[in-house]
This record gives C-alpha cells, sequence and structure tokens, in this order.
C-alpha cells in the first residue's frame, strides 16, 4: 500500500535518541544559568544589605557626634568637646557588647 513508508522508518530509527540527548542537554544549559543568576542575585542582595548597615552606622556615628556637639539643654559646645570614639550605653536594647 505505503511501499515507501517502510523505508523511511527504517532510515529514522535513533533519531529520537538523539532529539532526546539533545533536549536533556539545552534544559541541562538552562538550568545551569538559571542556577548562576539565582546565585549572582543573592549575592547582589547580600551586598546591598551590608551597604545599608555601613551608611546607618555611619550616620548614627555622626548623630551621636552632632548630638555632643548640640546638647539638648542649648549649652554652646566646642569641636573639642566631641570625642572620637563612642561607648554605647549598657542597658540600650540592640547592643552586643
Amino acid at each position: 500500500m505505503f511501499p515507501k513508508l517502510k523505508l523511511t522508518q527504517h532510515y529514522q530509527q535513533g533519531s529520537a535518541l538523539i532529539i532526546g540527548v539533545f533536549v536533556l542537554t539545552v534544559m541541562f544549559l538552562l538550568a545551569a544559568s538559571l542556577i548562576r543568576i539565582v546565585g549572582d542575585a543573592d549575592e547582589s542582595v547580600n551586598m546591598e544589605v551590608w551597604g545599608t548597615r555601613a551608611l546607618f552606622s555611619a550616620n548614627s556615628g555622626a548623630d551621636a557626634a552632632l548630638a555632643q556637639l548640640f546638647p539638648i539643654n542649648g549649652t554652646v559646645a566646642n569641636c573639642a568637646n566631641v570625642s572620637s570614639t563612642w561607648i554605647p550605653p549598657s542597658n540600650a536594647v540592640g547592643f552586643h557588647n
């Protein structure tokens, strides 16, 4: 009935195996690149958190120096009165000594 059909099926034996290996290889490469992208994004978020903490720490130090320079009682202060070190209060919540 279809004499050429048997001939084309004979030549196509094993092509599904080649296509399967190719698809698996492509999927593996896509998964590997996705894992790398997610890892890079995670590292970027960590760096952003560390940068924000450093900024807030620097602002806290500047605020502590300004509080010594301009006290609440309104007395005139001198820049020499501002100490270069800061000791956190012992009863403050959030400071780990």
